[in-house]
């Protein structure tokens, strides 16, 4: 019996290595790490007596809430692929302590950028704008303005 399980076992692993079994390879080098200038961007159009409510991911790529009297609301941040994959940026506006909201209904813009391109972008009541990272950082498409040259 122990000279017919023998011959079995060795056809098993050499099965094994010939079908390109999924096991890491202590010679696999780590998923390269790349750093992504993200730039988060909001602006409503509702008047005075708003403020704005919203999300963003941050370095980590966890959700921060904030809130801001300003009609224009504006963050960077650097992330880390493959650690952060996913950035999103979302919000509101809503009145800013008791102010009475007119007839008009305020509009938000969002405007998601990645290393100085525009990767999302929408205008809605509530607008959400979402990016999937890559490994690799690419330059600004044309057309696509600096962060800074967006006002």
């Amino acid at each position: 019996m122990l000279r017919v399980a023998t011959p079995v076992a060795v056809l098993l692993v050499a099965a094994g290595a010939l079908s390109g079994c999924n096991t890491p390879s202590e010679d696999s080098p780590p998923a390269a790490k790349v750093t992504h200038t993200v730039t988060y961007e909001l602006f409503h159009s509702g008047g005075p007596g708003l403020k704005i409510v919203g999300a963003y991911s941050d370095e980590r790529g966890a959700s921060v809430s904030f809130d801001t009297p300003q009609s224009t609301w504006t963050k960077q941040v650097d992330v880390v692929y493959p650690d952060v994959t996913t950035v999103v940026l979302g919000g509101n506006a809503a009145p800013d302590g008791d102010a009475v909201i007119g007839t008009q209904i305020p509009q938000l813009q969002c405007i998601l950028r990645v290393d100085g391109s525009i990767v999302a972008q929408q205008h809605s009541l509530s607008p959400r704008c979402e990016a999937k990272l890559t490994g690799t950082v690419t330059t600004p498409k044309p057309g696509s303005p600096a962060p800074s040259a967006s006002r």
